[in-house]
């Protein structure tokens, strides 16, 4: 298999998360795709620039903190131009113009995302933007 990194934007969120929630769960935490994703189209696959995976699956535990509910309504309300898309709860909110942009719209894909949310950044330059995420949950807000 090719050489691949994460966006440094998702790892930024990452380490965010585990600093603010050292107790969460991480069992459908994820980031490369398994061979399911290989052979689809899915930001899960290193297929931006050289290698890199631009998207991530961070773990549902509102027992610990993460509540992807809330979560992923604030990273809507962030309106961070990082943002291509979100799952969660049957549920996407894509940010393209040709996705009714920035709406929560019903999910039919075969995974409804209920354990975990699926964070995937922008295929440019930005996936790469280190600054940290500004939201609520992290309580730099």
């Amino acid at each position: 298999m090719m050489d691949w990194r994460v966006a440094r934007s998702l790892d930024v969120l990452l380490e965010q998360l585990n600093a603010r929630f050292p107790q969460r769960s991480k069992a459908s935490d994820g980031s490369i795709g398994d061979s399911n994703h290989q052979n689809r189209d899915s930001d899960h696959n290193p297929w931006y620039g050289p290698g890199i995976v631009t998207a991530r699956d961070f773990t549902h535990d509102p027992a610990h903190g993460v509540d992807i509910n809330r979560i992923t309504d604030e990273l809507a309300a962030s309106r961070d131009p990082r943002i291509k898309y979100i799952i969660a709860n049957r549920l996407i909110l894509d940010t393209r113009p040709e996705f009714n942009p920035w709406k929560w719209m019903p999910y039919k894909g075969s995974n409804p995302h209920t354990k975990h949310f699926h964070l995937s950044v922008v295929a440019d330059p930005a996936c790469d933007d280190p600054r940290p995420w500004n939201l609520p949950v992290l309580g730099n807000h």
